[in-house]
């Protein structure tokens, strides 16, 4: 599992990545026009899948979505990355185009609201389309509306939740500038807080991931490109379920994003609602 992904581009609209062409398929030409557009659709390879690495690890037929505390329900009802075909597509915001140089010949899209991890394959790009794309369309109103939409209780619910992070005192005042300076993305305090905040706030992580990351068995290794080490903590507002024992300092779970390493531990023992 990617700790740290935002669980859905639009939750952490502060993500921002890099889509690099490759000059050997694609030239220039064939952006001509996306420029017109705010939004577009990328398709890709969920290419860091346990079941896509291990051919003897099948997709399981049903799994837990975060906002259900531990209910299953069948893949093909949820937005889960292990399935039988692992194809993901997102709707992401088009910030600019950056056309080949004398000192870099690829074409690249730079994103926004994005929960893609550093690698990712992508197969396919496409303009996003009010008209084709969102259901009730009004051409009066020039709008979205839902009119006509069914979706299960647990999926509003669970996009209204969130958790509330905190910060510790001085965890941002201590980065060096130079760690900001080489960053590719948040180049100051106040970006990268921005985009933590985002992230965590909205725990991609199932019940059972957030319980084994509480016991200490689920940490990516403390070490980056820059090495820089953010501390933060968040308080549990209960979609895991409350109960727990607040994880020990050594038992933080992290993640790397840009030129960052950022600590967290994750409390439920209380049950909180809102930011």
């Amino acid at each position: 599992m990617c700790v740290g992904t935002p669980r859905q581009g639009f939750l952490a609209p502060s993500s921002l990545c890099y889509l690099t062409l490759d000059p050997a398929v694609c030239d220039q030409h064939i952006l001509q026009g996306i420029e017109h557009f705010s939004h577009v659709w990328v398709v890709f390879v969920f290419h860091k899948n346990s079941n896509t690495i291990r051919a003897d690890k099948p997709f399981p037929s049903k799994i837990a979505p975060p906002a259900l505390g531990g209910k299953k329900v069948g893949v093909f009802s949820t937005r889960s990355p292990h399935r039988p075909n692992p194809v993901g597509f997102t709707l992401v915001k088009l910030e600019r185009v950056v056309l080949p140089s004398r000192h870099d010949k690829r074409t690249t899209l730079v994103l926004s609201g994005v929960d893609l991890v550093d690698g990712t394959p992508v197969l396919d790009i496409k303009p996003y389309v009010s008209q084709y794309d969102a259901v009730g369309w009004s051409e009066e109103a020039n709008t979205d509306e839902a009119g006509g939409v069914r979706q299960p209780e647990w999926i509003r619910e669970g996009l209204t939740l969130r958790r509330r992070v905190e910060w510790e005192e001085g965890a941002l005042a201590n980065v060096p500038e130079k760690a900001f300076r080489k960053a590719k993305f948040y180049k100051d305090a106040g970006a990268l807080e921005r985009v933590v905040t985002e992230v965590l706030a909205s725990d991609v992580r199932s019940k059972w991931h957030t319980k084994k990351a509480r016991k200490g068995g689920s940490r990516a290794p403390v070490v980056g490109a820059g090495g820089e080490r953010l501390g933060e903590r968040g308080e549990g507002r209960g979609e895991e379920g409350g109960g727990g024992e607040r994880g020990k300092e050594g038992e933080a779970s992290s993640w790397q994003i840009d030129n960052f390493i950022v600590e967290f531990v994750v409390d439920e023992s209380e049950d909180v609602n809102g930011v």
